[in-house]
C-alpha cells in the first residue's frame, strides 16, 4: 500500500517531544538555580537600605536629644575603634557603632572623602548572632548641629 502526502499521519514523532523536553528541563534547571542568588541578592539589598535607613534615624535621634553636641562629635571623631555594637530596637539582626575612622577603607585614599579618618560615623553591621561575620553594611559620615 503506497501512502499519499496528503494521507501521511501528522504530528509529533516520539524523537522530537523527547528533544523538546529536554530543551525544557535544561531552561527550567537554568532558572532553578539562579534563584537562590537572586534571593540572596535581594536580601543584601534590602538590609542595606534598611542599615541606610536606621543609621540616619540614629543620627536624627542624637541631634533631637541634643546629644550631637560639638564635644560628643570631636570624641566620636577620635575614636580609632569602633564603639561596642549596640542593636537597634527596629531590627536586631543589626548593630550600629561609632568611630572616626572607617571600616570599609581602613587606610584613607586621596580624592575619597569617605576614606577620611577622623571623621564621626554610624557604622551599621550584622548582629554577632545573625551573622558571624558582622559585615559592615553602611556608613554614615555625620557632622554637628551648626554644620551643613
Amino acid at each position: 500500500m503506497k501512502f499519499h502526502p496528503s494521507r501521511r499521519r501528522r504530528g509529533f514523532t516520539f524523537t522530537e517531544t523527547l528533544v523538546a523536553l529536554v530543551v525544557l528541563l535544561i531552561g527550567a534547571l537554568g532558572v532553578m538555580k539562579m534563584m537562590p542568588v537572586s534571593l540572596q541578592g535581594s536580601f543584601e539589598a534590602s538590609m542595606r537600605a534598611r542599615a541606610a535607613l536606621l543609621a540616619q534615624k540614629k543620627v536624627e535621634e542624637l541631634r533631637r536629644d541634643g546629644t550631637l553636641s560639638d564635644s560628643y562629635i570631636n570624641d566620636i571623631a577620635a575614636l580609632t575603634v569602633p564603639t561596642s555594637p549596640a542593636s537597634f530596637p527596629e531590627d536586631d539582626r543589626i548593630t550600629y557603632s561609632f568611630s572616626g575612622n572607617s571600616l570599609l577603607y581602613p587606610t584613607p585614599i586621596p580624592g575619597n572623602p569617605a576614606s577620611a579618618q577622623g571623621v564621626p560615623r554610624v557604622i551599621v553591621r550584622y548582629a554577632q548572632d545573625f551573622r558571624t561575620d558582622q559585615q559592615v553594611l553602611y556608613e554614615l559620615r555625620f557632622v554637628g548641629p551648626g554644620t551643613p
